[in-house]
């Protein structure tokens, strides 16, 4: 389950490029706050600690089966993960590693040939004073497998597919019946790690008025309560009332909840976990503009917050403010989805040599020179760069369709385009020949797409700008259309062509995607054909074929080199750079923050002040 990470950061000025990157012209937004200056003094009488959210960042989806238009991390990292904790959580610090302490279950153990999986609960408490059963877990289970269609991690043949059926032996203890052998690390990392457990008590319900008894257990009624479910999930005036959100098994249970995403916690007094809230209040403020979360940042109204890009020269004047600066680094790799079924241009982004031509003109070592501080890294594949636990081989990291317009316009001119430089170049020399534009391609086709990107934040619209203007080099128009990140999250989705909702062509939220709860990078969610992280609607069987080997029994680094180097030459998304998540600013006072989770994940009931 790759989750869509919202990433927004500000860059430099314009003055600063002179690396190759087209410098464009821009309006700057300066709007303010989303909260009144009431919040920031409610929050210090009460110690509660503040945190700052990215520019149009806010969450608005509670229920934690995520359909795709919901599956991001304001939603998973900054919502449900604080009040229901996944069956297994990874990550400790920057160690990309399970985190047994603060997992629900003890480490599963695996048996016939791996092909079965045995989970045993940790003695967890609901915050309404019951035990957190193997029960619920099934519930989960039974819910997700008469649903995954609607579900955006889903991706067919894997979870729940690969699970054949559950048997709950006991009280804490459920056992996972599984279709074939699988690799146990894999299995743990990639799959169970999806899994949510869900209070039954509270959650099997098919309307408001039903009683709760056991829907789930029939396919008929599992639907029937994901449907009530689901359309509750997304009603953000009842998220604070609403007695199905009320029973937690995290160490928090939601406060308040505004409609401009102010959201306040508190302690879960029955928390079960190895560490119990220290502060008494944990509230997440939204923000219009970057300018604007800076301004707090320097009246000292935040707790933690982020240091914009083009901001960096406020490093030491914060530092003497009181807050100490720590780059939150995230597994994630970053990318334009482009719209393979779109029934206009798909014929057109099928071609591999396109999408390598549109990949070789995004300049991004002068983007990450001119824009990002030198803090940001490259994207060139599926498997993120990590300096921890790093999975990407050798060939990935050279980033062999690096900026080069001349490259570009070369291999483009090779398969029968007549490039328009500044202007629009056309296929010239339709078929399915060598030197031709490929199947599907028509006589006259263009290379002009509807470019939707988030424009909520200045770093997105002068980025997308740059993109245009590299890209307008070799004749390739892009038509860019600004939007919220909840729009352009909602259009670039996976469709059929024949859909209505296949209308979009190319769509940047800014972030890509983060790695989690699906943790081993084995792209089966993201890249397969029918995946439901697969946005491009990319589909390619030797592509299928590797991403199997990287899930089955046999899979390890071996198989998966195979995968990211074909991946890296197929360029099934256009790969951008990718920062850290944010540079955080943290107040001096304020311990436990760092290291930050290296899969975005808060967990701010390890966070004390400092006496």
């Amino acid at each position: 389950m790759n989750f869509r990470r919202r990433q927004f950061v500000a860059i430099l000025g314009t003055a600063a490029l002179g690396l190759g990157v087209s410098a464009c012209a821009t309006s700057t937004h300066h709007v303010g706050l989303r909260a009144s200056a009431g919040v920031y003094a409610r929050a210090a009488a009460s110690g509660a600690v503040t945190f700052a959210e990215l520019p149009d960042q806010t969450p608005n989806y509670i229920w934690p089966m995520y359909p795709i238009q919901y599956c991001f991390s304001a939603n998973t990292q900054f919502l449900t993960y604080l009040m229901w904790r996944p069956l297994y959580f990874f990550g400790s610090g920057q160690s990309p590693s399970l985190n047994t302490s603060v997992s629900l279950a003890d480490p599963p153990v695996y048996s016939h040939g791996n092909t079965e999986a045995t989970v045993t609960l940790k003695p967890y408490l609901w915050s309404d004073g019951t035990p957190v059963t193997a029960s619920d877990v099934q519930f989960w289970q039974n819910l997700v497998t008469a649903n995954k269609a609607n579900w955006c991690a889903y991706a067919p043949g894997n979870y729940p597919d690969n699970v054949a059926s559950t048997t709950v032996t006991g009280p804490h203890t459920i056992v996972f019946h599984l279709t074939h052998g699988v690799d146990p690390t894999w299995f743990t990392s990639n799959e169970l790690s999806q899994i949510q457990p869900l209070p039954i008590q509270t959650m099997d319900k098919t309307s408001a008025t039903s009683p709760v008894k056991r829907y789930d257990e029939t396919a008929s009624g599992a639907l029937a309560v994901y449907k009530y479910l689901s359309a509750q999930g997304a009603k953000i005036s009842s998220f604070a009332t609403s007695p199905l959100w009320k029973v937690v098994d995290g160490p928090w249970t939601l406060q308040s909840f505004s409609q401009d995403g102010e959201v306040s916690f508190i302690p879960n007094p029955k928390y079960s976990g190895p560490v119990k809230p220290r502060i008494s209040r944990f509230v997440e403020l939204p923000f219009t503009s970057d300018e604007a979360e800076l301004n707090a940042l320097r009246a000292g109204e935040l707790d933690v917050g982020y240091l914009p890009y083009e901001d960096l020269p406020q490093k030491g004047a914060l530092s003497s403010a009181g807050y100490n600066l720590a780059p939150w680094n995230v597994y994630v790799t970053n990318y334009i989805a482009d719209n393979q079924n779109n029934p206009v241009v798909g014929p057109i982004l099928k071609q591999t040599y396109v999408r390598q031509a549109m990949e070789m003109l995004i300049d991004q070592k002068g983007v990450i020179k001119a824009f990002y501080g030198g803090y940001a890294q490259q994207t060139c594949g599926p498997v993120p760069f990590s300096s921890v636990g790093n999975l990407a081989d050798a060939y990935e990291e050279s980033c062999p369709y690096s900026f080069n317009p001349k490259r570009a316009i070369a291999l483009l001119k090779s398969h029968g385009w007549k490039i328009v430089p500044n202007g629009v170049s056309y296929c010239a020399s339709p078929g399915t020949g060598a030197n031709e534009c490929g199947a599907g391609v028509k006589a006259g086709a263009k290379l002009e797409f509807t470019f939707n990107y988030a424009s909520g934040v200045e770093a997105l619209v002068r980025s997308v700008e740059v993109f245009k203007s590299d890209a307008a080099t070799a004749g390739i128009q892009y038509n860019l259309i600004g939007g919220s990140f909840a729009t352009v999250s909602s259009i670039a989705v996976p469709c059929k062509a024949s859909q209505s909702s296949c209308s979009w062509q190319l769509g940047d939220w800014g972030e890509g995607w983060l790695y989690t709860p699906n943790y081993y990078p084995a792209g089966e969610i993201l890249f397969e054909t029918g995946g439901g992280g697969n946005t491009s609607n990319y589909s390619d069987p030797t592509n299928d074929a590797n991403v199997r080997a990287n899930v089955g029994p046999d899979g390890g680094q071996a198989t998966l080199d195979k995968f990211q180097d074909y991946l890296t030459n197929q360029v099934p998304f256009i790969w951008q750079q990718d920062g850290p998540y944010q540079l955080s600013e943290i107040k001096s006072t304020l311990q436990g923050v760092t290291p930050q989770n290296v899969y975005f994940a808060i967990l701010p009931e390890d966070w004390y002040f400092s006496k």
